[in-house]
């Protein structure tokens, strides 16, 4: 059961099953060498912290130092579950928002303090996959590829300025002023079906 509070998300028969596993991956999976003891080694007031694994020693730095990304490497999501990895290669657009569902349920409980902005509103996390098995060029890329997750080489030859993403919207309605929290915008501006009021029903 989801801890309350917890982002939901619509069950996706591609994905099934993705968030227990990815839950486990983060909070007890450790590469094959890895000493948490000797990599963790810090004493606060005098008391030894306790080791944690891989993973969830990446997201404790994540929050000391502020960020919202965690790295993760792919060859470790492989050596994990290779059943796993092939599905979040392969349907990545739809694996992405259950992975990032995770990563904040599990802020949420670890580190309460970190989840909220300034502003009251849910942080947003995100997950940097890097050491993908194989470099693409930009050649190679075709629509079949869309929605995978892949990596590419190529020549950057000019930049933009860094504009912010919606991700969540919250709308009133003009009829009867309720209103719409955390209205998922899906690569595009996206707005309620319908009003939620039952008296209202303003499409």
């Amino acid at each position: 059961m989801a801890a309350p509070g917890a982002t939901a998300y619509v069950p996706d028969p591609y994905v099934n099953g993705l968030d227990g596993v990815f839950r486990r991956f983060i909070e007890t999976w450790s590469p094959a060498g890895y000493d948490p003891a000797a990599e963790q080694a810090a004493e606060v007031e005098g008391e030894v912290q306790q080791a944690l694994p891989y993973y969830a020693y990446k997201i404790k730095q994540m929050v000391e130092q502020q960020q919202n990304v965690l790295p993760v490497d792919f060859s470790h999501v492989q050596e994990f579950d290779g059943g796993v990895a092939d599905m979040v290669k392969a349907h990545f657009e739809r694996a992405e928002p259950v992975m990032r569902v995770v990563l904040q349920d599990y802020v949420r409980e670890q580190h309460p303090g970190y989840l909220q902005e300034a502003t009251g509103v849910d942080k947003q996390f995100f997950l940097g996959f890097f050491g993908m098995p194989t470099v693409e060029t930009l050649r190679d890329l075709r629509t079949e590829c869309i929605g995978q997750l892949l990596s590419f080489s190529g020549t950057v030859t000019r930049t933009t300025e860094v504009r912010p993403e919606l991700f969540l919207g919250t709308f009133s309605c003009f009829q009867c002023g309720s209103s719409v929290a955390n209205v998922e915008q899906q690569y595009k501006y996206t707005q309620p079906l319908i009003c939620p009021n039952r008296a209202c029903n303003n499409k």
